[in-house]
């Protein structure tokens, strides 16, 4: 095909997967306090480097109800800067400190008996010291409730992983165990978590010893000097791949254990039981554990709670509670460790449904001269398509497939995209000389943020006010 004159025709999904009819649920956090000791640095700006900046989770109802959007009032850099602002009083020769928000993801959900809410957090730290900045730690926090009452308590679960993290912080620099790595400026506003996990998954293998946290292993800080041992539990049809660990340190018990690094292998804490973790490819992952929590409220089916990395690529929600089995005790499932805060969750999520998306549509390098295209969506919505133009839309992608057709003068395709499509990908579609179009391979969603620079800057106009599929 001569791509001379080609049309560029992206689809991508904006990582809002919003409710269809529900209005977003607003919190705030001015009514909270930071309550740790925090000397030594002065929190001067709080940067939200997430792809999706305005919503940072969902409620859920209850299997297969609608999510409802939950978003901060003054937005995710405003609230945490006026809660660090309330919380810590300036200091004289303090170093400067910067936070930069990589992945918030916040969700509940309740079956009228029961409610489960989770936080899931990961912030970088950066310290001036002179005229240079430095990268001393990446905190991952995770933070769940379970109640009888299904009344969320975000405020206070998003402030608690924020004390924990600085918690964590100072610990870290008291200990003279930062990273310092010398960062430019600019470099403090980009997402820093691709960088820590390829760091990761080239070095997946760790020293031998206890992880109090996810932190400590992900940074290969081990406590050595402990007594502890590792045995396969009698084996079982419910349960054969479980270990028993106990782990002895001055003496005593010691609790709250991520994992323990064993023999080359690694024994993931799940439900206060240790199972084997392994990595396969880019992936760590737990083989066949059970996913029991607690039973639903009619005693049917299994509940475990699993984020994905919003703010990462911009994310979708959650698979926030997967009902499994009937026979609670037949349920197992493959559970991957997600890197960005070692969160164990399910590898796959079929359960779940995404009931709303917002999709873009642009063009690039548009041959209006000779070719003039229009874009007809479901057989109904017919748009011309101009020079460097958008149209913006919401789906419904799960109970009305989108069928997309691009029309010349001379020719027509069309092709038909639903479900998990509109996940992680955009397509391509290209025109040549005469006329001919073309659906090609779809993409992943990390291009996707050159176009949306386009639209902020005024570089790409609105052909249409678009319309609700």
């Amino acid at each position: 095909m001569n791509l001379k004159f080609m049309t560029l025709l992206s689809l991508l999904l904006l990582a809002n997967a919003l409710a269809a009819v529900a209005d977003n649920y607003e919190i705030s956090l001015k009514n909270k306090k930071v309550r740790t000791e925090f000397h030594g640095y002065s929190i001067q700006k709080v940067i939200d480097a997430r792809e999706n900046t305005t919503c940072i989770g969902f409620l859920h109802g209850g299997y297969n109800s609608s999510n409802r959007p939950i978003v901060f009032k003054e937005g995710v850099a405003g609230e945490f800067k006026q809660l660090f602002e309330k919380s810590f009083a300036p200091r004289a020769g303090a170093l400067p400190l910067i936070i930069t928000v990589n992945h918030l993801f916040v969700y509940e959900i309740n079956n009228k008996e029961m409610s489960f809410d989770a936080v899931e957090i990961n912030l970088d730290f950066y310290v001036k010291d002179g005229d240079e900045w430095y990268h001393e730690f990446q905190a991952a926090e995770h933070v769940v409730s379970y109640q009888k009452t299904p009344t969320p308590q975000f405020e206070k679960m998003l402030t608690d992983a924020l004390e924990i993290s600085i918690e964590d912080f100072a610990q870290r620099m008291r200990e003279g165990l930062g990273y310092h790595r010398q960062k430019d400026e600019e470099e403090l506003y980009l997402n820093g978590l691709k960088e820590v996990l390829h760091r990761q998954i080239m070095a997946s293998n760790r020293s031998e010893g206890i992880y109090r946290s996810y932190n400590d292993y992900r940074d290969n800080l081990a406590i050595a000097n402990m007594s502890f041992t590792v045995q396969n539990s009698k084996p079982n049809r419910e349960d054969n791949n479980l270990y028993t660990v106990r782990t002895i340190y001055d003496g005593k018990k010691l609790k709250d254990v991520w994992g323990i690094y064993y023999h080359d292998t690694l024994f993931v804490n799940l439900f206060d039981n240790y199972y084997p973790a392994v990595w396969e490819g880019e992936k760590l992952i737990i083989k066949d554990p059970p996913v029991l929590k607690h039973n639903n409220a009619a005693g049917v089916g299994v509940m475990v709670g699993a984020g994905v990395a919003f703010g990462l690529v911009g994310g979708i929600a959650a698979a926030v509670l997967i009902p499994v089995n009937s026979n609670p005790k037949s349920a197992h499932r493959d559970l991957a460790i997600d890197l960005a805060t070692g969160i164990p969750g399910p590898i796959e999520t079929p359960n779940f449904k995404i009931v709303k998306a917002q999709l873009v549509l642009y063009t690039d390098d548009f041959p209006n001269d000779e070719h003039p295209l229009q874009l007809i969506i479901n057989d109904s919505l017919t748009f011309d398509l101009g020079q460097q133009s958008y149209l913006m839309m919401d789906v419904f992608p799960e109970d009305n497939p989108v069928k997309l057709c691009l029309k010349s003068d001379t020719d027509k395709y069309c092709e038909k995209f639903e479900g998990e499509f509109f996940n992680t990908s955009y397509i391509e579609m290209l025109i040549d000389k005469k006329g001919k179009v073309d659906f090609f391979h779809k993409k992943s969603i990390h291009s996707i943020t050159p176009v949306r620079q386009k639209i902020e800057e005024g570089k790409l106009s609105q052909i249409g006010e678009g319309a609700s599929l």
